[in-house]
């Protein structure tokens, strides 16, 4: 292989048709696969550790290799992430999905330059990023940015959208009709859903009527692709019904007590999100983060469907631990603030 060919960035039909000349038996080592993909040693190593983005194999000698596919996946990766996509959004997509992000950035490379684009955006932090983005440039117009539902459906009535986001801690079968009712007052065509948790299938439901699915958390620029695509319209077929849920059996842990109530409101974690600290450092954005995460949790294991008693009390059970190991960093989070003079 020349020195040309070995620093050029294959995409994944030039990277597959390379992996077969460099290694007759399919394994590639680490060198290989960095040359291949375009990608550092390093870099691979990183995904592979902190994301589980590929798996390296061993052989009978103990030689770590990669196969064809995970050479595949480090050059869809590259791609997404030159293209300012987060290896932590993207990283445990399969392959298939990898591809079309890949697919659905070479269609907006080759399109003609975004058009303004009317939009309404309900949820707990997205409104105030959007808020934020829109002095640094975007050609989103954000008609309407709230987290009062009620509020928000109300003042949808009167507007005439594009495209409608709903941010949500959680997708269930409920999703779909909500979506769908807000975009038809507003004669929205495109929905995107931003979520923290939810089942696969009800993710995988949303997906089939026409919705964008982008899991939390997501960059700004994903979310104006989302928005954007041309070809993304939703379904008007009957949403599935939602399967009945056994009947809760009280989850009662006396020694704990009740789950802890919340010490910060919507308010102040979009604040401290934003907050600069003192030292430098972005603690209070990355505590904010877990919170939201453990409270999107907390709110799904909730609502989670039972099918039985025992399902009922195990759910309940990770409702309460979830609750409480969100109260312990939330307290992590209030000492920062509090040191760092946030609040």
């Amino acid at each position: 292989m020349s020195d040309e060919s070995r620093s050029a960035k294959p995409g994944p039909k030039l990277a597959a048709a390379a992996t077969a000349a460099e290694d007759s038996d399919g394994q590639y080592g680490i060198g290989a696969a960095a040359r291949l993909s375009g990608l550092s040693v390093h870099t691979i190593r990183i995904w592979e550790r902190r994301y589980q983005a590929v798996l390296a194999q061993r052989s009978p000698n103990g030689r770590r290799f990669y196969l064809p596919g995970d050479v595949e996946r480090l050059c869809l990766l590259k791609q997404l992430t030159d293209a300012n996509l987060s290896i932590g959004t993207i990283a445990k997509l399969s392959t298939d999905q990898l591809k079309e992000r890949a697919e659905e950035l070479l269609r907006l490379g080759r399109s003609t330059p975004f058009e303004t684009v009317d939009v309404a955006v309900f949820g707990d932090f997205l409104p105030q990023r959007l808020k934020s983005a829109k002095q640094h440039g975007t050609s989103m117009n954000v008609r309407l940015a709230a987290n009062d539902l009620v509020q928000f459906k109300a003042d949808l009535l009167g507007l005439t959208l594009d495209a409608l986001v709903l941010e949500t801690p959680i997708v269930d079968a409920a999703t779909a009709d909500l979506l769908r009712g807000m975009m038809s007052s507003c004669g929205a065509q495109r929905g995107v859903v931003v979520y923290g948790f939810g089942r696969q299938e009800d993710v995988d439901h949303l997906r089939s009527l026409g919705f964008r699915v982008l899991r939390s958390p997501v960059v700004l620029d994903e979310l104006e692709q989302a928005v954007y695509q041309p070809e993304l319209r939703f379904s008007r077929t009957a949403t599935k019904p939602a399967k009945e849920a056994a009947s809760n059996v009280p989850y009662t842990d006396s020694a704990a007590g009740p789950p802890p109530l919340r010490r910060f409101n919507r308010d102040q974690l979009q604040t401290l999100a934003q907050a600069s600290s003192a030292v430098a450092c972005e603690c209070p954005r990355h505590l904010v983060d877990l919170v939201n995460d453990l409270t999107a949790f907390e709110i799904y294991s909730s609502e989670c469907i039972n099918l039985s008693p025992k399902d009922a009390d195990l759910h309940a059970y990770l409702h309460d631990t979830t609750a409480r190991a969100r109260a312990l960093i939330e307290e992590a989070l209030d000492r920062v603030a509090t040191e760092e003079g946030l609040l």
